[in-house]
């Protein structure tokens, strides 16, 4: 992976950091479910999913429904139509980056499949 496609992948992961964690945190799990070598992207993404991943047990499950409900009704009202229109934006422009940089370059098959899963995420509704 050389410097550019590295950038863009970190500006990617960079943004789900901001407003999508679950985003994130599947892109890590799908990675390592896949085997795919992410060991060049910053560390600093995985620990940030990492620490959003939610602890186990029985207690925890139920402490964590309630308040992964209170979260989302939480982010529902701080997150105001010009803040969902910013990440809409910012999706759709990672998007055409990541078009754009495959129609330039052939990538390796690891590239490849990390910016499959990114496309794949950036594209879901939040």
């Amino acid at each position: 992976m050389n410097k550019e496609e590295k950038n863009l992948v970190e500006e990617v992961l960079m943004l789900f950091s901001r407003y999508e964690k679950r985003a994130l945190r599947a892109f890590f799990r799908s990675a390592e479910n896949e085997k795919i070598d992410v060991s060049e992207i910053d560390e600093k993404f995985e620990k940030i999913a990492e620490k959003s991943r939610r602890k186990k047990g029985l207690l925890n499950d139920i402490k964590n429904l309630y308040v992964k409900q209170f979260r989302f009704l939480k982010k529902i009202l701080k997150l105001d139509a010009k803040e969902k229109e910013i990440y809409r934006r910012e999706r759709l422009r990672l998007i055409l980056k990541i078009e754009n940089l495959r129609g330039l370059r052939k990538l390796d098959e690891n590239t490849s499949e990390i910016f499959n899963m990114l496309e794949f995420y950036l594209e879901m509704e939040n």
